[in-house]
């Protein structure tokens, strides 16, 4: 690749200023940071344009495809990009993409299923919960406020750039997503306690006894806590749907499953159950 295909600018300190804005999340968040090779050439092979693109080394840009000629590159020293850079070991290259306001791009052969995540608040969840989803084809993830936020670059990287494979809608209150459900789906709240677990649900059942042959929003919370208090008590009083309470059995000594985990059991268990073909 010829180095007379890219659009090079000089640093700026208010580019230097904007980059730091980003990496505190200060006012307005209309970016995000991407800073591993691999992710950045799978973003960019979905579609997507970084608006810059910040290196050490230029012989790195050949490792990237075939930039757009939109794309700002800009070359920067070593000690620049150890300020700016989250990670431990950085590669010397780094992609800021526009952040969209929603993704509603849906498979036409998604399963009907909604991931509803209720304050999970570490990135890592958040991101490897994406990840599931995406790779099981379902209908969309949702957040709680005080979820993590979709663009952390913890949540991207546990994601490995699955972010613009499936719909991810932000900030939604549960009585929001109640509202525009379909009549016909089913509502299963995933208990993070284990069967002998004085706090588990009456009518809880084990995940594998569930039916999850209807259209279905799952609903996880946090590991410590599990669901926020007033959700089943909303499920309950929306009245529309079928209500689900499920867990998933460990041993005794165990209380229970990190929550990316325990969904993508879930995940996977209705993928199967509705009997579409994973790829």
């Amino acid at each position: 690749m010829s180095r007379n295909t890219y659009m090079i600018v000089k640093l700026t300190r208010n580019m230097l200023l904007q980059c730091h804005s980003l990496k505190l999340r200060k006012g307005k968040v209309w970016a995000f940071f991407v800073e591993n090779i691999k992710m950045i050439s799978d973003l960019m092979k979905q579609g997507q344009t970084p608006s810059y693109i910040f290196y050490v080394k230029d012989t790195i840009l050949n490792k990237l495809p075939t930039l757009h000629n939109s794309t700002k590159t800009v070359q920067i020293t070593e000690s620049q990009m150890a300020r700016l850079t989250e990670v431990a070991t950085a590669q010397g290259l780094m992609a800021v993409f526009d952040r969209p306001a929603s993704i509603n791009t849906c498979r036409e052969d998604s399963i009907p299923l909604i991931i509803y995540l209720d304050q999970v608040g570490n990135p890592g969840n958040v991101g490897t919960i994406i990840r599931s989803a995406a790779g099981a084809s379902c209908t969309s993830v949702v957040t709680s406020p005080n979820s993590a936020d979709f663009w952390l670059p913890a949540t991207l990287r546990a994601s490995a750039a699955a972010h613009y494979l499936i719909p991810l809608h932000e900030k939604l209150s549960f009585s929001e997503v109640l509202e525009s459900l379909p009549a016909d789906w089913n509502i299963c709240l995933v208990e993070s306690t284990s069967e002998n677990s004085p706090n588990k649900h009456p009518n809880s059942i084990p995940y594998y006894e569930a039916d999850f042959t209807q259209p279905t929003v799952m609903v996880f919370g946090k590991e410590a806590g599990g669901l926020s208090p007033g959700i089943r008590q909303q499920a309950i009083d929306y009245g529309k749907h079928n209500i689900i309470n499920t867990f998933i059995p460990t041993i005794p000594e165990l209380d229970s499953l990190n929550v990316s985990m325990a969904a993508t059991v879930l995940i996977y268990e209705m993928a199967k159950q509705q009997s579409k073909l994973v790829k």
